[in-house]
């Protein structure tokens, strides 16, 4: 019979899971945005103590990023790996009659990763999955509905007031040229983000 872990061994093990799916999402998001920026480099936020071995990168939400290679990048990305939440019930699949998406604790991570976002003026965008399962992306509607790309198969799943974002699988994502967001991030106000979460206005 095992003995049960220690807090401490649960620690280890859930820091080196999340560090494995940072970077799993670095993976896919470097070859994606160098079509833009050949040059562009991410990398994990480090642990705590880490973050002298950062130099000059800047913060991204979970990623960090190098100013000097990857100058364009608009989104704060937050990285999750959860179990307990239903994909069929979020995306309306199952047979529940509550609303699709409610009663989620994705709610709770894509507003960590709004307000992050929020904070140093980009837009957010979170990566979810289950353990063994495909990514998914959610963005802004409000930046999703701008792009109008040609060939662009609709979102999983869209959620209208008060949450305006969509869900796209990570290959739906990766599909949109880089330079697409750029253009239709930068067009938005961060007013529209603050009123959808009752955020402050930003620091100046």
């Amino acid at each position: 019979m095992k003995e049960p872990r220690s807090r401490a061994a649960i620690g280890r093990h859930s820091k080196r899971k999340g560090a494995s799916n940072e970077l799993q999402v670095i993976r896919l998001l470097t070859p994606w945005w160098r079509q833009l920026e050949p040059e562009a480099l991410f990398i994990r936020t480090p642990a705590s103590g880490g973050w002298r071995h950062a130099g000059s990168f800047k913060a991204r939400g979970d990623l960090l990023v190098d100013p000097g290679t990857c100058k364009l990048f608009p989104f704060s990305v937050e990285v999750k790996c959860r179990e307990g939440w239903s994909d069929g019930l979020l995306f309306g699949r199952s047979e529940s009659k509550r609303h699709v998406g409610d009663a989620s604790p994705v709610w709770a991570w894509w507003k960590q990763c709004a307000k992050s976002a929020f904070a140093d003026g980009l837009r957010p965008m979170l990566w979810f999955r289950k353990n063994h399962s495909p990514w998914y992306v959610m963005i802004e509607t409000a930046v999703f509905d701008r792009l109008r790309l040609r060939g662009m198969s609709p979102p999983l799943v869209r959620f209208a007031s008060p949450r305006h974002t969509v869900v796209l699988t990570h290959a739906q994502a990766l599909w949109i040229p880089p330079r697409s967001f750029v253009t239709h991030c930068t067009a938005l106000t961060e007013e529209r983000l603050a009123a959808s979460y009752g955020f402050e206005g930003r620091a100046r």
